[in-house]
């Protein structure tokens, strides 16, 4: 082994952290963890669509693995409270200059609020309330919903993001080509 560098673990010392899927867009994004004796967790996502696939990882110092309230599992940090994962799956073939909505997450990787905000052009609604781009709160197991209007040029993206305490996530909706 090169001076310097130390081994830790095989491979198989990976906790899943969340796991979502979408059989729409036949897309699958994991996120994995394993602790790294007192100092960190080494954190891995991976996002697989058909048979492509991409993967990250990264080390995240002072963090730990901990129970959630639905005996799952979830990072925490003295740095950043917990670290969450969520993500909106991508639209395409709009329409053109047309709401399109997202399909809904539900709030679950922290027990206690964090701050909420959107950019651009998105909305957001929590558990069924009026759509807002106002800053606001988010409660463990609050239902999620994003939209956002679509371009009035065809084959055109629009792309908004939403900001969930230090997590951030797009929602992306593509006009159709003709």
């Amino acid at each position: 082994m090169e001076s310097g560098k130390i081994k830790v673990g095989d491979g198989n010392m990976y906790q899943v952290l969340v796991k979502t899927y979408s059989q729409r867009e036949k897309l699958i994004k994991t996120t994995r963890a394993f602790e790294v004796g007192g100092i960190g967790c080494v954190v891995q996502a991976t996002i697989e669509k058909g048979k492509d696939i991409s993967e990250s990882v990264v080390f995240v110092a002072n963090a730990i693995i901990v129970e959630d309230i639905n005996s799952g599992k979830r990072l925490s940090s003295d740095l950043a409270g917990v670290i969450g994962d969520f993500a909106f799956v991508a639209v395409t073939g709009a329409e053109l200059n047309t709401v399109t909505v997202s399909e809904e997450i539900v709030y679950s990787w922290t027990r206690t609020e964090e701050d909420i905000s959107v950019s651009g052009g998105l909305e957001y609604s929590v558990n069924g309330g009026d759509y807002t781009t106002d800053p606001g709160k988010v409660y463990y197991g609050d239902k999620l919903i994003v939209r956002i209007t679509s371009s009035d040029t065809l084959n055109t993206e629009v792309v908004g993001s939403v900001v969930i305490g230090l997590d951030s996530a797009q929602f992306s909706v593509t006009t159709k080509a003709v």
